[in-house]
């Protein structure tokens, strides 16, 4: 999975507002790790890819809660997000 793929999907369940965020909130890392990766055409390292997966699968769990149906909505495509993470993550730690 490449960070373009994951930056668009996250735009799709409108879950930040700029790069800086994504970096900082569910990647855990500095301002411009997802910007440096997609100037450099690289993927996130795993360790990145399972902190991004665990924050949303606590996130979606939060959303899944609410009161709001709007963002329970978005608590499922989080869900199948942090799945499919996941496995990437997965793939890099089993050789």
């Amino acid at each position: 999975m490449i960070i373009d793929d994951i930056v668009e999907k996250m735009k799709c369940l409108d879950l930040f507002e700029s790069q800086y965020d994504l970096s900082r909130y569910w990647f855990s890392k500095g301002d411009s790790y997802v910007s440096s990766m997609k100037c450099r055409n690289q993927q996130p390292s795993t360790e990145a890819l399972l902190m991004f997966s665990s924050r949303l699968e606590t996130t979606a769990q939060l959303f899944s809660q609410s009161e709001y149906q709007s963002i329970r909505d978005k608590s499922e495509g989080m869900k199948l997000l942090a799945e499919e993470v996941r496995r990437e993550a997965d793939k890099r730690i089993s050789f």
